[in-house]
């Protein structure tokens, strides 16, 4: 998640945190709060797992 935001130029990834984030799964994916330099928001990317535990499809992202 991290390396994907910095590929599209949000931030750069020293300054991304990203935790699992359980209590906000939806639609049969995996959530992970993901938190940028000192900001107090969070964005909050839903994924569904692939094979070997890969992230295959990014289903959702919403701010929290």
């Amino acid at each position: 998640v991290a390396g994907i935001l910095e590929d599209y130029g949000v931030a750069n990834k020293k300054e991304i945190t990203v935790n699992r984030n359980e209590e906000l799964d939806s639609i049969g994916a995996e959530a992970y709060s993901v938190q940028i330099g000192g900001n107090k928001e969070s964005i909050v990317v839903l994924a569904r797992s692939g094979k070997d535990d890969y992230v295959a499809e990014v289903v959702g992202v919403y701010m929290n």
